[in-house]
């Protein structure tokens, strides 16, 4: 091990499951986030056999995904493998596009949902939005993170066009605990569709006023 230290690819998630971090991990079991940077962010790695490097891929809402080598001994510094370059229409929507975290309440009462909130644009003053909820009720996916969005330009569109949209993780999908992950088990299909349905009401309920049908 490099160092006399073990670096942790069991990747941790970070703020509910918003975000996931690379932990450095000693022999004593304590462990800490290994370099750290802003916390709103996502990131993988994977380590070679001899670990000596790690491949670090790194993004967030506001910066596209980045691949780099990074030597775990000596003072080399990483190396950038690759670099996504999105168009500068595309990116000169990123500011407009960042989102409003929501703490929403799932239809049991009591466990917490991640939502992101982007609100429309170019609407006369005093004017309502129409909402547009985009959710995902499989499992094995998480759509509220905060790594680059694939879908930005289909967002920044809705909301040039007046649309507010909700983005929702309900219980069942991934990158949460056990109990959350596992709660359709043998109910596919419910507990999804309630959650869906409740956080719709919460959201329009915090937002009096901002939308135009309902």
């Amino acid at each position: 091990v490099s160092r006399l230290r073990a670096i942790s690819t069991d990747l941790a998630a970070t703020g509910r499951g918003r975000g996931q971090e690379v932990f450095e991990t000693d022999f004593q079991g304590r462990s800490h986030v290994w370099q750290p940077g802003e916390s709103r962010r996502w990131r993988e790695a994977k380590g070679d056999k001899a670990c000596q490097h790690l491949m670090v891929t790194t993004s967030s809402w506001t910066q596209p995904s980045r691949i780099e080598l990074v030597p775990l001994a000596g003072a080399q510094a990483p190396q950038l493998l690759e670099a996504a370059q999105p168009l500068p229409e595309l990116m000169a929507q990123v500011p407009s596009v960042q989102p409003v975290p929501l703490d929403l309440t799932a239809a049991d009462g009591h466990t917490v949902l991640n939502g992101f909130y982007v609100p429309a644009r170019g609407l006369p003053a005093g004017a309502k939005a129409p909402l547009v909820v985009r959710a995902y009720g499989g499992p094995t996916a998480s759509s509220v993170n905060w790594r680059w969005p694939q879908d930005l330009p289909q967002l920044a569109f809705y909301q040039q066009q007046g649309y507010a949209q909700l983005i929702l993780d309900v219980r069942g999908q991934s990158h949460r605990d056990r109990a959350f992950a596992r709660a359709h088990f043998r109910s596919f299909g419910r507990h999804e569709v309630a959650d869906l349905f409740t956080a719709i009401r919460q959201t329009v309920a915090g937002l009096t006023g901002s939308f135009s049908r309902w």
